[in-house]
């Protein structure tokens, strides 16, 4: 079985609500009973921005981090 596709996402204007929807949209996209693995998520942005994210949208913040 192949790999699924890495998808890149930015997190858009750290002053906007991109990254909220960003996290919200991962979230429901890539839940464990979801049954939706079609890709693997690569977020481009900065770490404390998406961890706030996830908090504001009422999300857990499960993205492994690489550096």
């Amino acid at each position: 079985m192949a790999k699924p596709p890495k998808i890149g996402i930015t997190l858009g204007d750290p002053s906007g609500i991109g990254s909220e929807i960003t996290a919200a949209a991962l979230h429901a996209l890539l839940a464990p009973d979801s049954g939706r693995r079609a890709f693997i998520p690569v977020v481009f942005g900065d770490s404390g921005l998406y961890s706030r994210a996830c908090s504001a949208a009422g999300v857990p913040d499960r993205l492994v981090r690489l550096g």
